[in-house]
């Protein structure tokens, strides 16, 4: 699909989180990602799930 393509750019970088340096905040609410055009979201939301990988 679309969304795939465009994660898959050259100007990727994947981010690094030493698990020994986090700490668990409850009172994180939810974020929006803002900034981008409708192209990523014309066929409907865009949903982000963590799968565990990078």
């Amino acid at each position: 699909n679309n969304i795939a393509s465009i994660c898959n750019g050259n100007r990727q970088s994947p981010i690094s989180i030493p698990y020994g340096h986090v700490t668990y905040d409850p009172s994180l609410t939810s974020f929006n990602l803002t900034g981008y055009d409708d192209t990523m979201t014309s066929s409907g939301p865009l949903q982000l799930t963590n799968n565990g990988h990078t």
